[in-house]
C-alpha cells in the first residue's frame, strides 16, 4: 500500500486521454480477459422487445467509460495492495467499485447523493453510503485512494470538493478522477445534465485546478499529456472526449 509521503513514480502518467474508439474497445476487452467487467450484453431483440414495453435495461456499467475506468482500475492495482480501504465519489452507476471488487480489492466505499447507491452491485461486501461530497462522512486520512469517475464536470465546487478530498486522504494517497474534455473550450452555458449544470474541461481549465491543488498537498505523478487526436464523444450537439488524471497527497517537511 502507498507508505506515507511516499511519491508513486516510474512509468505512471499524471495526466493523459484518450484518443480514440479503438482503447475504449481494447479496454473493455482485457476486463473481460480479467473476468472484471460489469457489462453484460443482452441480444438486441430483447433490448428491443423491452424498449417497445416501455422498459429500460439498467446496466451498472457505461461501456463508453470503459477507458477511464479500467485505467484507475489498472493504476490501483499498480500503486495499492489490496487490502488498502478505496472510495469511489459518484458511486451510483459506477463501474470502479464492481470491478475493484473482482479484483479482490477488500475495503471499498461508494458514496452518491442518490438513494439508489444503496443497491449497488456486491453491496454484501462494498459500502455504500448516501452523503455530501463536501462533508464526507468519514475521519481525516481515513483513505488511500479516492475516485471520481466522470463526476467533477456536474456542478460540482471543485475547490470544495478537492478540500474534502485532501482531508480524507492519507499522505501518500491517490485522488483519481475522469472528465469530459478538449483541448480547445467547448461552450456548455445553459446545458444541464442530471439537472446540473455541464462543463467540457479545456487544457486551460485542467492546467489550472492541477495547479490550485498544490496548497491542498495535491501533486501529479508522473506527466501531463493534453493533446487530443479526435472526438470520441458526441452528445448535445458537442464533440469532445475523456481525460484521466491523477494527483498524490504529498505533505513535505
Amino acid at each position: 500500500m502507498a507508505l506515507p509521503g511516499a511519491l508513486i513514480r516510474g512509468g505512471f502518467v499524471s495526466l493523459a486521454v484518450l484518443q480514440s474508439d479503438e482503447q475504449i474497445r481494447e479496454s473493455r476487452r482485457q476486463m473481460r480477459a480479467r473476468r472484471v467487467s460489469q457489462l453484460k450484453h443482452s441480444p438486441a431483440w430483447a433490448r428491443a422487445l423491452l424498449r417497445r414495453l416501455g422498459f429500460s435495461m439498467q446496466e451498472w456499467a457505461d461501456d463508453r467509460k470503459s477507458w477511464d475506468v479500467w485505467k484507475t482500475a489498472l493504476f490501483l492495482e499498480s500503486a495499492l495492495d489490496r487490502s488498502a480501504p478505496v472510495l469511489d465519489l459518484g458511486a451510483w452507476h459506477s463501474e470502479i467499485l464492481p470491478v475493484l471488487h473482482c479484483m479482490n480489492f477488500s475495503d471499498l466505499h461508494g458514496m452518491d447523493l442518490n438513494p439508489a447507491v444503496l443497491h449497488g452491485p456486491y453491496s454484501d461486501a462494498i459500502r455504500y453510503r448516501v452523503g455530501d461530497f463536501y462533508r464526507a462522512p468519514y475521519p481525516d486520512e481515513a483513505f488511500a485512494a479516492v475516485t471520481a469517475i466522470s463526476a467533477i464536470e456536474h456542478g460540482l465546487d471543485l475547490p470544495r470538493l478537492l478540500a474534502e478530498v485532501s482531508r480524507i486522504l492519507r499522505p501518500g494517497g491517490v485522488f483519481i478522477a475522469s472528465t469530459d474534455y478538449w483541448p480547445e473550450k467547448i461552450d456548455t452555458t445553459g446545458l444541464s445534465i442530471f439537472s446540473m449544470s455541464w462543463t467540457i474541461f479545456s487544457a486551460a481549465e485542467l492546467e489550472h485546478l492541477i495547479a490550485s491543488v498544490r496548497e491542498l498537498h495535491l501533486e501529479p505523478v508522473g506527466p501531463l499529456a493534453f493533446d487530443a487526436t479526435r472526438p470520441t464523444v458526441h452528445y448535445m450537439e458537442r464533440e469532445y472526449t475523456f481525460a484521466w488524471f491523477a494527483l498524490q497527497k504529498v505533505v513535505r517537511e
